[in-house]
């Protein structure tokens, strides 16, 4: 996904899709620390309504890694760091110039800037359902219809908030930083809140 853009598209089609330099250094902050707090607001309504159960999208997904379970107070910070960095880098630039750029970019032309960031978002929040939603769990898979509707529809409206960062910044890169703050406070609920 990462390298999409630059096979796909020319010079002036990536900046068409948003991948230039943003010069709203503010705005790029902000698009960091507002991905931190969806993550928050997102953790809370999921904690809230499913505790330490597997209903919570971020139980499940901390479970569903090679993650140790315990780990020791000294080594927590060197696991929290070497699972974060990737977190922040891989998924962040690889999503937001395949969501926020090119399948963007691919609806604009029929259905404008508005509409065009409702259908990536659909399609980033469905895409989704692959971390949780439909669970293997002890031998079998199950799909749990309540929570997965809950995480698709908050994937939808964090997608939502990453294309409005996106357009703050003028740049790609306002939605690859609130998408890596995002991913940062996911990575810190589950090494510090659920092991």
């Amino acid at each position: 996904m990462w390298f999409a853009p630059f096979i796909f598209l020319t010079r002036e089609g990536r900046r068409e899709i948003g991948v230039k330099r943003s010069g709203k250094y503010l705005g790029l902050l902000y698009s960091f620390v507002l991905g931190i707090l969806s993550c928050s607001l997102i953790f809370l309504l999921f904690y809230s309504l499913y505790d330490y159960s597997l209903s919570n999208a971020f139980v499940y997904i901390s479970g569903s890694g090679s993650m140790p379970g315990d780990i020791p107070g000294p080594d927590k910070f060197m696991y929290f760091i070497i699972a974060a960095i990737p977190s922040m880098l891989f998924s962040p630039i690889g999503e937001e110039f395949l969501y926020r750029g090119v399948i963007h970019g691919s609806f604009v032309a029929d259905f404008g800037d508005v509409k065009a960031s409702y259908l990536d978002s659909l399609a980033f929040a469905v895409t989704h359902l692959a971390h949780f939603g439909i669970i293997y769990h002890a031998g079998k898979w199950e799909f749990l219809p309540l929570p997965a509707l809950l995480w698709v529809l908050s994937m939808f409206l964090v997608s939502r908030l990453f294309f409005r960062c996106k357009q703050m910044c003028d740049s790609v890169y306002g939605a690859i930083l609130s998408h890596a703050g995002y991913n940062l406070a996911m990575m810190y609920f589950i090494f510090y809140h659920l092991h």
